[in-house]
């Protein structure tokens, strides 16, 4: 009997032990933002499979027995994937799902329209970590840091000199006309990144990129073919490059300071040997030198409040005399977020000056009366070239603001506000003396620039939950941007008095020339998204434009698109092997 009793006592605790189960109320968060996150996919795994998704708040409720495990996954996030004992250890139950990180599960913001993983969007998508890039070294453009890092496409400065225009080549429609540059779009801004060459060619003008501290750039992302037309329209024929800076979100309460100092210099790469005044030329080339200065405060107030803050002077001295990039930057962004509303703001400010010297310009150049004479300055006297002054003064403001809410039934807007307005002086100053034409005389080119872009984005979606598996999206957004630019030129030469180069004391006046232009575009994006367990998405969309500079009869474009991605982790044969780390 007592055996018997014994017997029963143990096939009862087996019994217990085989049926023990734990009952879950969860919230998932953003472990980056700290956001609750509606609609996560929760699979619960085992012999069976079944599974719910998280309400507006966040919040699921679900059973788990010992032998099953609890899956939640959601576009655009890393699968989390947590056993039994894993949820013995989670008495809060709280789940934070990371963003993902890796190439495929990139999120990529596109555009309001396009915010979520690389191998969902299926389109041409390069993604650069350049926050990584400028820790462990040091470039000294967007050029360093992008090319070589993205197929299909070349990115270089046209010429050795610093400060000088960013020209990209990337694989496009529009690769065979002279016009290759893509859209640029800095924390929803669209940047104006004209090459200014107002007082010199177009090899020698002020590159408008420069403008940003590499040191404040997060991530870089690059859009081509077809999906940049969707998103941004017609002007993205040749491509869209869509840069993140750096935000005060931490994940942890707390302020932050770090300083940065990096020095340098540069020198001529080869020698010149091949003509008779070696010396002389060899001789007239300086030792480049680079100074910056960099510091920035991240602070994390709470859960809701975050603050980022910058401060950058760099100064750079080429290896041609009077070659002088300087630059001081002052950048600020602050995010908010509380239940259902989110708010960004971002501003900066630069202000600036590039020196050019006189080169390619034939018997007037230095270079090239060291080169083709025997003895230096054949054609021009080094005090008159030395004289000569090609500059541009620069200042520029950027600023977004960027505001979310979620609405009952789970639809979304978001609304995007960006400016950039630039302003460039430039000064071209020949002295007297300069040889110019057949005439002893000086002149004078001064230009006056300004350019001012806004553009504003509006974004509704809603995602609907069909069940455990499939999800549909469906997205309207609407996109206005209008940029306008002013410009003013004078030309004088032949100053009455040796040494005054004021624009009043010239002789003769070449020419006076002042131009506006305005362009506003509207674009109208529909989209549907459909996605089947994170592994299947097809992508549909339609596009109309309208611009005041070609009329209202504007053809639409339609953009569709299918992409098939396969998780390996998911593949039957291989979940238990990858999910036990072999």
């Amino acid at each position: 009997m007592n055996r018997i009793s014994i017997f029963s006592v143990i096939l009862m605790l087996m019994g217990f032990v085989a049926n023990a189960q734990i009952s879950i109320k969860g919230t998932v968060y953003d472990k980056d933002s700290k956001e609750v996150l509606p609609g996560v996919n929760i699979v619960i795994r085992g012999k069976t499979q079944h599974g719910t998704t998280t309400d507006v708040s966040g919040k699921f409720n679900v059973t788990v027995k010992e032998h099953e495990r609890l899956i939640l996954s959601f576009t655009g996030f890393k699968t989390l994937e947590l056993s039994y004992n894993d949820l013995l250890q989670n008495p809060e139950q709280k789940f934070y799902m990371e963003p993902g990180i890796l190439l495929n599960e990139v999120t990529v913001t596109a555009s309001l329209a396009n915010s979520r993983s690389k191998k969902a969007i299926g389109a041409n998508i390069e993604h650069i970590d350049a926050g990584k890039i400028v820790e462990t070294s040091n470039p000294s453009s967007l050029a360093d840091i992008m090319n070589g890092r993205i197929s299909g496409a070349q990115v270089y400065n046209t010429n050795g000199k610093v400060g000088m225009p960013i020209r990209f080549d990337i694989r496009s429609s529009a690769t065979f006309s002279m016009d290759r540059d893509p859209l640029i779009f800095i924390d929803g801004i669209r940047y104006n990144n004209s090459n200014t060459s107002d007082i010199n060619s177009s090899q020698e003008g002020m590159s408008a990129l420069n403008d940003l501290p590499l040191n404040d750039i997060a991530s870089i992302d690059v859009i081509k073919g077809p999906s940049a037309a969707a998103s941004y329209g017609a002007e993205a024929a040749n491509g869209v490059i869509v840069i993140q800076t750096k935000r005060g979100v931490s994940g942890k309460k707390g302020i932050s300071v770090n300083a940065k100092y990096t020095t340098g210099f540069s020198q001529l790469a080869n020698k010149y040997t091949q003509f008779v005044n070696n010396d002389a030329i060899n001789n007239f080339f300086d030792k480049g030198t680079e100074q910056q200065v960099y510091a920035n405060m991240t602070a994390q107030f709470d859960q809701n409040n975050s603050l980022f803050f910058s401060v950058n002077n760099n100064v750079v001295n080429g290896i041609v005399p009077g070659n002088r990039d300087d630059r001081q930057t002052i950048r600020a962004g602050y995010d908010f977020s509380k239940d259902r509303f989110k708010l960004a703001l971002t501003a900066g400010f630069v202000k600036g000056k590039l020196s050019i010297p006189q080169s390619a310009s034939g018997r007037n150049d230095a270079i090239w009366n060291l080169m083709r004479t025997k003895e230096p300055w054949a054609y021009i006297t080094e005090d008159t070239w030395r004289a000569i002054d090609k500059s541009y003064d620069n200042s520029r403001f950027t600023g977004s603001v960027k505001a979310g809410y979620t609405f009952p039934l789970d639809i979304k807007m978001e609304t995007l506000i960006g400016l950039d307005v630039n302003n460039i002086k430039g000064v071209n100053y020949l002295a007297y003396g300069y040889l110019l034409g057949t005439s002893n005389t000086g002149s004078k080119t001064l230009s006056n620039r300004s350019n001012d872009n806004l553009n504003w984005d509006f974004k509704l979606n809603r995602n609907f939950i069909l069940n455990s598996k499939l999800q549909l999206n469906l997205v309207l957004l609407s996109q206005l941007t209008r940029s306008y630019e002013k410009s003013s030129t004078i030309n004088v030469r032949n100053f009455a008095v040796d040494g005054i180069s004021n624009v009043g004391s010239a002789a003769e006046i070449l020419s006076v020339g002042e131009t506006d232009f305005e362009k506003r575009t509207h674009g109208l994006y529909g989209e549907a998204f459909l996605s089947y367990n994170d592994v299947l998405f097809i992508n549909t969309g339609l596009r109309r434009d309208v611009s005041n500079m070609v009329g209202r009869n504007v053809a639409s474009i339609w953009y569709p698109t299918v992409s098939v991605a396969y998780n390996i982790a998911k593949l039957p044969f291989l979940h238990g092997k990858l999910t036990n780390g072999n």
